[in-house]
């Protein structure tokens, strides 16, 4: 959507909201409002209405650190059963994706990745626990961490350690849309020193759980 014309307003001293109207290669509105919950953390809102039928829609949402953050953490369930943060070795492949389930791997591998200017082949981790995503300035401390609603998140992906986007990324939605339909989520950045500990309490907090 960094091509497509948006505007913007002010809600309050708070929040501002973004609207992409729909157009005939983006038949969908999409809206994103964004809302500081505090001096460390950052809401934002994401809702679409479908002008036609769309399946298995997807936003797929970006973002890009420095190289001050080269390795990313997702919190995922490992061949062996363990429920931890892993990280996305080189030796594994340079895209990595950790899906919800079956369903999200069968999305992933429909074919929308090939198309130019980008296609990515993305390396199958095991499913994510939770979508929780950070990345750790070891100098300092401080963590970049985003979460995301479980329901409406089907995948959490990252490229290998040390690969030149310091990227997170979160698959959104995945779900048939009817022409006329609308749906929403919500996903959380918060930037603070924060332990492994202390972001899974962040999430619960996030999630309600």
């Amino acid at each position: 959507m960094r091509d497509v014309e948006s505007t913007a307003r002010l809600i309050d001293s708070r929040s501002i909201e973004v609207v992409w109207k729909p157009s005939e290669h983006t038949p969908f509105e999409l809206k994103a409002i964004y809302e500081w919950i505090n001096s460390k953390t950052v809401d934002m809102s994401i809702s679409v209405k479908a002008e036609i039928d769309l399946p298995n829609f997807e936003v797929f949402l970006s973002s890009y650190l420095t190289e001050r953050f080269p390795e990313p953490y997702i919190y995922a369930r490992t061949e062996t059963g363990e429920v931890k943060f892993v990280s996305t070795p080189p030796e594994l492949g340079v895209w990595h994706a950790f899906p919800r389930d079956e369903k999200a791997v069968e999305i992933i591998k429909d074919g929308r990745w090939t198309y130019p200017p980008s296609p990515v082949d993305w390396v199958i981790r095991p499913f994510f626990a939770e979508p929780i995503i950070y990345r750790r300035d070891k100098d300092t401390g401080l963590v970049v961490l985003q979460m995301a609603e479980k329901d409406n998140c089907f995948s959490v992906m990252a490229p290998e350690i040390g690969e030149s986007h310091y990227s997170m990324y979160f698959s959104l939605f995945g779900k048939d849309l009817k022409q006329g339909e609308s749906i929403k989520t919500r996903v959380r950045m918060i930037i603070d020193k924060l332990s492994d500990d202390e972001i899974l309490g962040k999430y619960r907090e996030f999630s309600g759980q």
